[in-house]
């Protein structure tokens, strides 16, 4: 392969990886893949700093009268381990729907829900935007309220002052037509992710929304 060939492969390799993992991680994989997409202008930064680098040493080292194949392997070589290493990291620990709350939220995922329904967005520099809707029993839901150290939204039952950056889900309840709906909200430690539930008055049923700054 001609050298500005094999720098091109490189460079697709490369970022490869992060491209399909977008695509996994979001609930609409083709925005994913977008989103991938786009940020390979920033991820190409870190490849002109370390890969380019290899790259030109490699084509110093062979020279141009050497078979050109053995100096494509070489170019390639560092592309592929990269491209292989998130492969293994997204199949060991694939971003299942209980990894990622845990993960986000910083408790443990509500035992035996039904009707989950959820969004995933954000990943790279784009930041994260995760959504959850369950029915679960009054003590789980109570449970993640006071293991995430939630404080109850005053205004939220105020039409004229509540807000929230809830929105509902296809093919799941409006939580606005719930009677006596409650909104919780709080921050990590870091003040980094900030979090969002609204419950039903009898605490069966929650949206959740994990974001980050």
């Amino acid at each position: 392969m001609h050298f500005g060939g094999a720098l091109a492969l490189s460079l697709v390799i490369f970022n490869s990886g992060f491209v399909i993992s977008q695509a996994l991680h979001w609930t609409n994989h083709f925005l994913g893949l977008l989103n991938g997409l786009f940020q390979m202008i920033f991820f190409s930064f870190g490849w002109c700093m370390f890969f380019l680098p290899w790259s030109l040493g490699v084509l110093y080292c062979f020279g141009k009268k050497v078979d050109q194949r053995r100096r494509t392997q070489w170019i390639l070589a560092p592309a592929w381990l990269v491209l292989i290493l998130m492969m293994g990291v997204l199949a060991f620990d694939f971003p299942t729907v209980e990894k990622r709350f845990e993960r986000f939220a910083k408790v443990d995922f509500p035992s035996k829900v039904q009707d989950l329904n959820t969004n995933f967005m954000g990943g790279g520099f784009m930041d994260y935007s995760d959504t959850y809707y369950f029915k679960a029993s009054p003590s789980e839901i109570e449970r993640i309220i006071r293991e995430m150290d939630l404080e109850e939204d005053k205004y939220f039952s105020d039409p004229a002052t509540s807000g929230t950056p809830v929105r509902p889900l296809p093919g799941s309840p409006n939580f606005k037509n719930w009677d006596g709906a409650q909104q919780y909200e709080g921050w990590d430690e870091r003040k980094h992710w900030f979090y969002y539930l609204i419950t039903d008055s009898a605490k069966t049923q929650a949206y959740i929304f994990v974001g980050c700054t």
